[in-house]
């Protein structure tokens, strides 16, 4: 009977990680399973059996809960297209938004390509010891923050449209494209104070956001930075999960009262809109967390904290378009990794673009005042080596598949 048990406990665990149960199993269960009173050997082979049956019931839900999954989510083909050996398009052209990704062939070379996924540029940044870094790129690709990791640049570059050095103070890029914003830590005061900065911009203390006697596990950074509607949001992370939410205005640095996140164990981040008018709370679910209860992943509008749509605790939001009116949003596979991808129009919540996968998602760039996303995915196996898949997710939901063979940037 202990032998039993084990290969049933084993397949049921092997299945369980890769599925995530339906929302209904545990009342399924209680009431497909009997209460037995009689003690002795009568009670020790129907406990045998009730676990047989609870198994097949397990296991029998899991299946149908990936299925439903998959039926709803057609594999997208393969693109068929590969990079070109070493093809230089001469410099980006001023004032034309475009998504990068590095070329297989020469160490430094980074092709942009427009949003009709047509190649436009090369920028050279030379055989500096890039082949590790992570070059970041503003909304529109005319300013980068090269993090590389060996020497020859200095950690956190600022670069042009052309990938040549700038001034300036680094952090996440502002949907303006040409300032940052970060959050700076004080261990004398400890205060956190949010900083702006960007190319060829000094940078700035805008305002204190929180003191801190007792840090612990905590963190704040900036999950929003928006010039264009002046305001930053700023969440502090209580060991993995968020637990509150600031909104600051970045003309007079005035922070209003922190928002608390109710029940924040159950959440897996929160994620916002580059403009830091929507947010969104994704489930612990949406992260792999098998154990987690059935919370809700729910987009929220930050003024009011008014629900603007209600997704299945599977599904996380990776980001929102420029225009808040799409939102990408993913699923896990067993282990956390992503298998599934959709973007869904926030207004109606319809699902404009679906694919179905055995890849992770390992970036992606919202289209500058659009509703489209450049999407990359890669291996589950990743390693910055790897090419990628790349493609361009239209706001109609078509999509264009970028050449094979590129390099996440």
């Amino acid at each position: 009977m202990k032998d039993l048990r084990s290969e049933v406990r084993s397949a049921f665990e092997k299945e369980q990680a890769a599925n995530p149960p339906a929302s209904d199993l545990r009342r399924t269960v209680v009431a497909a399973t009997p209460t037995y009173r009689r003690r002795g050997h009568g009670l020790q082979w129907m406990a045998v059996a009730a676990a047989i049956v609870i198994a097949a019931l397990v296991v029998v839900s899991l299946m149908s809960s990936r299925a439903a999954f998959r039926t709803q989510r057609p594999a997208h083909p393969s693109p068929l297209a590969t990079v070109a050996n070493g093809e230089d398009y001469g410099p980006p052209p001023p004032g034309v938004p475009l998504v990068y990704l590095r070329d297989p062939y020469n160490a430094g070379w980074y092709t942009g390509f427009d949003w009709s996924g047509t190649p436009r540029g090369t920028i050279k940044l030379g055989q500096q010891n890039v082949a590790d870094a992570t070059l970041m790129q503003s909304p529109d690709g005319s300013y980068f923050v090269l993090s590389p990791s060996g020497k020859g640049v200095p950690p956190g570059a600022l670069l042009d449209r052309l990938g040549k050095p700038v001034s300036g103070t680094v952090g996440i890029w502002a949907d303006d494209g040409r300032h940052t914003c970060s959050v700076a830590f004080d261990r004398k005061s400890f205060t956190w104070t949010l900083v702006t900065g960007g190319p060829n911009q000094a940078s700035r203390d805008v305002a204190v956001i929180a003191r801190d006697a007792n840090i612990g596990q905590t963190g704040i950074a900036v999950a929003a930075c928006s010039f264009k509607s002046d305001r930053v949001i700023a969440v502090r992370t209580t060991v993995t999960w968020p637990s509150e939410m600031w909104v600051i205005r970045l003309s007079d640095g005035q922070v209003a009262k922190p928002v608390a996140l109710s029940n924040p164990e159950e959440l897996a981040n929160l994620v916002a809109s580059a403009d830091g008018l929507l947010v969104a709370e994704n489930s612990a679910m949406s992260a792999g967390k098998l154990n987690a209860s059935n919370r809700s992943t729910v987009i929220r509008r930050v003024a009011d904290g008014s629900v603007v749509l209600t997704l299945n605790g599977m599904l996380g939001v990776q980001g929102f378009s420029a225009d808040d009116s799409r939102a990408l949003v993913s699923a896990p596979m067993g282990g956390g990794q992503t298998s599934y991808l959709e973007v869904i129009d926030l207004a109606t919540g319809k699902v404009i673009w679906r694919y179905d996968t055995d890849q992770q998602l390992v970036g992606f760039v919202a289209q500058p005042g659009g509703a489209g996303f450049a999407v990359l995915l890669s291996g589950l196996t990743y390693s910055r080596s790897f090419p990628v898949t790349a493609l361009i997710v239209k706001g109609d939901g078509s999509s264009v598949d970028l050449p094979a063979g590129y390099l996440r940037p």
